[in-house]
């Protein structure tokens, strides 16, 4: 990344933005944000986040808290104010700056809030995460209520638009957006209808952002999940024996951790993927 800013202290720190709405994957980033030398905001969490792999060959060995070198300043965001200053001080515990902001992604407005409170703190945005998501289960397709359809394509789709949108206006050249959708956007099913298709739309952004966005220098990538273990996934499937049938279905023969998706997002948000755009990059055990 590129035009790091000074701290007090006369360090230089870069400066960017994450997004992230799952509880699991929202600690597994702060950590991964924390532990980098970039900007970043997690929505849901957002965070002033990541800044270039590690020198010499320690990329894949140091996904873990703590283990990069350099570090990031922190912007988490959330609708509940409380649970982000949790995440900002164990992110103040690692030595870096962290703005906590209430925000729900979902809001046009509140979208703009988040990006104008980050540029205020930090002065850039280097990397932005969209990992908000929500799937409710319609019992059928007559079934889905107006309600459940704004929200659902409120949270996975206009909410990653608008700040998109809005974060690039802030980034340097060689600002990353990452996106994280998921494979029901390849393989739909009638319970995964809407959430299905704000994916979908999603991979379409994050295509048509690449392009619009690439003669600036500015990169647009998105991860698509498979099944990882979630808050929301241990809520749909409460027993062992459900998840065992799921982690049946993934050639790997298990689910993933949260912690898993975190060397695909350091890439992306890296320089080590600096001629990589407009692709999804399929993440889910086979």
């Amino acid at each position: 990344m590129h035009g790091n800013s000074e701290s007090a202290a006369g360090e230089a720190v870069n400066v960017g933005f994450v997004d992230t709405d799952y509880l699991t994957l929202r600690v597994e980033y702060r950590a991964a944000a924390a532990a980098m030398g970039r900007g970043g905001v997690i929505d849901q969490l957002v965070t002033h986040y990541i800044s270039q792999v590690p020198a010499s060959g320690q990329w894949a060995n140091q996904r873990k808290r703590g283990q990069f070198v350099g570090g990031a300043d922190v912007v988490v965001a959330s609708r509940k104010l409380e649970a982000c200053e949790v995440v900002a001080d164990e992110i103040r515990l690692m030595g870096r700056r962290a703005l906590a902001v209430a925000a729900h992604v979902g809001d046009w407005d509140q979208c703009a809030t988040l990006i104008d409170a980050t540029v205020a703190e930090f002065g850039r945005i280097d990397v932005l995460v969209n990992n908000a998501g929500i799937a409710p289960v319609p019992p059928s397709l007559l079934d889905v209520t107006r309600e459940l359809f704004d929200k659902t394509i409120g949270v996975n789709l206009r909410g990653p638009l608008r700040l998109t949108a809005l974060a690039a206006e802030h980034m340097p050249r060689g600002g990353s957006v990452i996106n994280t959708s998921s494979t029901a956007s390849l393989h739909p099913s009638a319970v995964t209808v809407v959430y299905a298709a704000a994916k979908a739309g999603l991979n379409a952004l994050t295509k048509a952002t690449a392009n619009e966005f690439g003669p600036r220098g500015i990169r647009v990538n998105a991860i698509v999940c498979g099944t990882f273990h979630t808050d929301s996934l241990h809520a749909s499937l409460p027993s062992e024996d459900l998840r065992a049938q799921m982690a049946a279905r993934v050639s790997l023969g298990r689910i993933a951790s949260a912690d898993e998706i975190v060397g695909t997002a350091l890439y992306l948000a890296s320089d080590a993927s600096s001629y990589m755009t407009g692709e999804l990059i399929v993440l889910d055990g086979g």
